[in-house]
């Protein structure tokens, strides 16, 4: 996905631009089409998930539904956060130096965090988290165990 014509950014502007609402998790996904962005968004109590081909940018496929249970909960704050997932995947990309592949909202204990997992240059896995009210990242770490090598940012 390094090398594809249209960012994961592009497709959650796409995104949230056709559906008038806000990006709440963005993924490279392997599809039996090939490989393609998944971006869902959250407005008016209603998810929209979205596929988009990272090579045109073209909307493929939209897909509606009611938000309900934890992800009424944790998607209700979601327009209000000051920092949105475009934003948290550009500091987290600007800061490792790594491409993102997949984003998302996680609240937990009433504290609202975007977890972007990015591959960096030499292939390797990482994830930052980067929290969701003022737009730092708190923490990183890489490989699947995502809590060695972890730190605070300053």
């Amino acid at each position: 996905m390094r090398t594809a014509p249209v960012s994961l950014p592009q497709a959650i502007a796409t995104a949230e631009k056709q559906s008038n609402g806000r990006a709440v998790s963005a993924a490279a996904e392997e599809t039996d089409s090939g490989v393609l962005y998944e971006v869902t968004t959250f407005a008016g109590g209603k998810i929209v998930e979205f596929q988009i081909d990272p090579q045109s940018g073209n909307v493929v496929k939209t897909e509606d539904e009611q938000v309900q249970g934890e992800d009424a909960d944790e998607y209700a704050g979601a327009g209000e956060l000051t920092t949105t997932l475009t934003v948290a995947i550009a500091s987290a990309e600007q800061a490792t130096g790594g491409k993102a592949i997949e984003a998302g909202l996680d609240v937990e204990n009433g504290e609202a965090l975007y977890e972007v997992e990015f591959a960096a240059a030499d292939g390797t896995i990482h994830k930052a988290h980067v929290d969701a009210a003022s737009g730092k990242i708190v923490k990183t770490g890489t490989g699947e165990d995502h809590d060695n090598g972890e730190h605070e940012d300053e």
